[in-house]
C-alpha cells in the first residue's frame, strides 16, 4: 500500500495498513479484530513516511486508525521558544478569525514549558473552530507570557461587535499578561459570545471580557470554570450574560442581564434583579452541588499521550488544581477509541 499524505484516515476501509506521518497524531490505536497492535507516532521528516506500518491479517481491516492532517494540528514545542520566544510562527492561524463558515478546524496544543519572555512576549489571536490547549497534567505545566486573545469584529462603521464570536476554545494551561505596545488592547481580551468556552486556565494579570477598543462593543456570554484570575478585577462590561463555575476571581465589574457564579471564590454577593445597593444581577450558589469537569489530553513524563478524566465532585468551591492535583483517572490514548471526520456509525 502506498501511503499518500493527503488520505486522513489511512486503511480505515480500504487496505490492512496504517500509516502515520511526522506532524500527524494517531489518535488511538491500531486494532485488528480488536486486538491492539500498536500505537502510530510521529514520523522522522515532514512530508515523509517514516517507516511505521501497522498490518493486520491479510483478510483484515485496520479497524481503527485516525489521523489528523498537519496543516490543522498544531504542536508548540518548549525547544522553540527557547530559540526564538518572540517567534511569528506561533501566531497561528490568522485566516480562522473571520472565517466562520469555513470547514477548517484547528488545534494548538502546547508542549510542557514556558513560552514567550518579559522581552519577546507570545501574543496571538484565537479565530473561529480553533482550540488551544496545554498538554501539560496541570495549567501550571504550560505557562505563556504573553496573551492568546479574542477581539470584536468590525462590520462597518460603528458596527465592531463580539456577538457572533463563537466556536473556540482556552484550556490547560497559565497566561502571564503580558502586551506591552498593545495600546487600548494592554490585557487579556477574551471577548467571545458563547461555545467559547475558558477551563483549566491561571490568568496573573487584567483580564476583560469585553473588547471596549471598538464600539459598540456588544458581546453576549461565555463560560468560566475550573480557573483562577489573579492581578485585576475582571472587566464583564457589555457581556449580556456570563456563567463561571469552581473557580476565584479578584472581582467583577458588573452585570448586563444576568451574571451566575457557583462554587466561585470571590464571587459577587446574591444580587438579582439589580439593586443599586448591590449592583448585579448577580446570581451567585456558594457552592456547586455536583460538578465533573471535563476531560483533557496530555503527555507524560515519558511523552505518551494521555486522557485525564476528572472524578466527579460535590459540594465545592474553587479549581479542582488549587490546592494539588485534580482527582481522577488518566486513560492511555491507545486504550480509547476516537471518532474522526467522514465515519459513520456502522464503524463504531
Amino acid at each position: 500500500m502506498f501511503c499518500d499524505m493527503s488520505v486522513r484516515t489511512c486503511g480505515k476501509q480500504i487496505s490492512n495498513v496504517c500509516c502515520c506521518y511526522r506532524g500527524m497524531l494517531c489518535l488511538g490505536s491500531v486494532r485488528c479484530g480488536g486486538q491492539v497492535l500498536g500505537v502510530a507516532s510521529d514520523g522522522a521528516s515532514d512530508g515523509e513516511f517514516d517507516g511505521r506500518q501497522y498490518r493486520c491479517g491479510a483478510s483484515d481491516r485496520v479497524d481503527e486508525c485516525t489521523q489528523l492532517r498537519p496543516e490543522r494540528l498544531h504542536f508548540h514545542s518548549r525547544h522553540a521558544a527557547e530559540r526564538d520566544p518572540g517567534d511569528s510562527g506561533f501566531h497561528c492561524n490568522p485566516t480562522g478569525v473571520p472565517n466562520q463558515f469555513g470547514t477548517q478546524r484547528y488545534a494548538l496544543l502546547f508542549e510542557l514549558g514556558t513560552y514567550g519572555s518579559s522581552d519577546h512576549p507570545l501574543n496571538f489571536q484565537v479565530g473561529y473552530c480553533t482550540m488551544v490547549a496545554g498538554l501539560g497534567l496541570s495549567p501550571n505545566d504550560v505557562v505563556i507570557n504573553g496573551s492568546i486573545y479574542v477581539r470584536n469584529q468590525c462590520f462597518g462603521s460603528n458596527n465592531c461587535i463580539a456577538l457572533v464570536n463563537f466556536w473556540r476554545s482556552l484550556s490547560n494551561l497559565t497566561i502571564n499578561v503580558n502586551t506591552p505596545g498593545f495600546g487600548c488592547y494592554n490585557g487579556e481580551f477574551w471577548a467571545v459570545s458563547q461555545a467559547a468556552p475558558m477551563r483549566r486556565v491561571h490568568v496573573n494579570g487584567f483580564a476583560t471580557l469585553m473588547d471596549y477598543c471598538t464600539p459598540p462593543s456588544f458581546a453576549s456570554g461565555g463560560f468560566i470554570a475550573d480557573s483562577e484570575f489573579d492581578g485585576g478585577t475582571i472587566v464583564n462590561g457589555s457581556q449580556q450574560q456570563w456563567i463561571v463555575r469552581n473557580s476565584k476571581i479578584d472581582g467583577w465589574t458588573n452585570g448586563v442581564w444576568n451574571q451566575v457564579f457557583s462554587g466561585v471564590v470571590g464571587a459577587p454577593a446574591q444580587c438579582f434583579p439589580s439593586q443599586s445597593s448591590c449592583g448585579g444581577p448577580y446570581t451567585t450558589v456558594a457552592t456547586s452541588p455536583v460538578t465533573r469537569e471535563a476531560p483533557y489530553l496530555y503527555v507524560d513524563s515519558n511523552g505518551h499521550y494521555n486522557v485525564f478524566v476528572p472524578s466527579a465532585q460535590q459540594n465545592t468551591v474553587g479549581a479542582t488544581w488549587a490546592a494539588g492535583a485534580t482527582s481522577g483517572l488518566s486513560i492511555p490514548i491507545e486504550l480509547l477509541r476516537c471518532q474522526g471526520n467522514g465515519f459513520s456509525g456502522d464503524d463504531q
